[in-house]
């Protein structure tokens, strides 16, 4: 048996998504707006959160759709300016995220387990397959709730 599996990743998906809402529910758009970790505040990183989350979606469905496909790299720091993180509402933000979190997660519980192997390439990280991206929405959650964590905690120290 392998431990690296589609049910693993979407249950772990789910449990982050539940994270975020634990960590930021309860969060007032001025405590995120002033809780910084050094480069971005709260909202800000949960905007990131968010449109990867969208980017992420893209790349699995065309890996789905079309037989190896090019992945296009995105700049986070330029979608940062463009979309204004740092003047977002977070609870607009937290909506968001969560209503593509869910549609995301239903893609996967509703993909045929044969199609997790289908790929694509990306320039930066090279071949790439729909149940590493699974992986790396995973892994990217940890990286950010972490950061979300650090940054309230510093917040909270001044």
């Amino acid at each position: 048996m392998t431990m690296f599996t589609p049910e693993r990743f979407i249950k772990t998906m789910e449990k982050n998504l539940a994270l975020f809402n634990y960590v930021l529910g309860e969060l007032s758009q001025e405590e995120a707006a002033q809780a910084w970790d050094g480069d971005w505040n709260v909202i800000a990183i949960l905007c990131h959160i968010r449109d990867f989350d969208e980017i992420f979606f893209e790349r699995a469905n065309l890996m789905n759709d079309v037989d190896n496909p090019t992945l296009e790299p995105r700049d986070h720091e330029q979608l940062a300016i463009e979309r204004d993180y740092n003047n977002q509402n977070l609870a607009d933000v937290l909506a968001s995220f969560n209503a593509g979190r869910k549609r995301f997660i239903d893609w996967f519980k509703s993909l045929p387990p044969e199609r997790f192997s289908r790929g694509g390439f990306h320039p930066e990280s090279g071949n790439i397959s729909i149940l590493e991206q699974a992986a790396q929405i995973v892994t990217h959650d940890i990286d950010h709730l972490e950061q979300i964590v650090r940054a309230l905690g510093h917040n909270q120290k001044q």
